[in-house]
C-alpha cells in the first residue's frame, strides 16, 4: 500500500509537470538560447558538488562512529537534494529517514546538518566579500551595506 501512495504521488507529480509545460510552452523559449557547452558545464559542477557532498555525508557519519559507504551517502545525497525541490525542504526528511534506516541516530543526523549549516554559511560569508573586493557588479547597490551583513553571518557562524 505504501508503494502505490509513493508511485500514485510520483505520477501526479510528473503529470503536473507535463501539464504545465505543455500549457505554458513559452515558459520554455529562453532555454533553448541556452548554449549546451554551458549546461554540460552546469551538469560537470552539479556532479562533482554531489561527489563532494557525498563524501562530506560519509566522512560526518564516520566521525560519530556510524559507517556508511560511499554509494549510499552519494544515493542519500542525490536523493535528498532531487526531494529538496519539493515545498518544504522534504529532502531534508528523507535524508533524515534513510540515516534512521542505516542505525543512525536523529541526534547525529541533527549534529551533522548543523555542521553542514554553518559550513556553508562561513564558507558562503567568504566567498561573498571576496567577490564585494574583487569584483564590480552589474547590479546598482551599494556594497556598504553588504560588507556588514556577510561579517555579521561569518562571526555568527565562528561564534556557534
Amino acid at each position: 500500500m505504501k508503494k502505490f501512495f509513493q508511485y500514485f504521488i510520483l505520477i501526479i507529480i510528473i503529470g503536473g509537470l507535463i501539464s504545465y509545460f505543455i500549457q505554458n510552452k513559452s515558459a520554455l523559449e529562453p532555454l533553448q538560447k541556452i548554449d549546451n557547452s554551458d549546461v554540460l558545464i552546469i551538469l560537470v559542477f552539479i556532479f562533482i558538488g554531489n561527489h563532494i557532498r557525498s563524501a562530506q555525508l560519509q566522512y560526518f557519519t564516520d566521525a560519530l562512529g556510524n559507517k556508511i559507504t560511499y554509494l549510499n551517502a552519494f544515493s542519500i545525497t542525490v536523493g535528498g537534494t532531487l526531494i529538496n525541490y519539493l515545498p518544504f525542504n522534504a529532502g531534508i526528511f528523507f535524508k533524515a529517514s534513510a540515516l534512521k534506516k542505516m542505525k543512525i541516530k536523529y541526534a547525529h543526523f541533527i549534529s551533522i546538518s548543523i555542521v553542514e549549516i554553518l559550513v556553508t554559511l562561513i564558507a558562503s560569508s567568504l566567498i561573498g566579500v571576496a567577490t564585494l573586493i574583487t569584483s564590480s557588479l552589474d547590479f546598482n547597490f551599494n556594497h556598504i551595506y553588504l560588507f556588514p551583513f556577510f561579517f555579521i553571518v561569518l562571526l555568527l557562524s565562528i561564534v556557534m
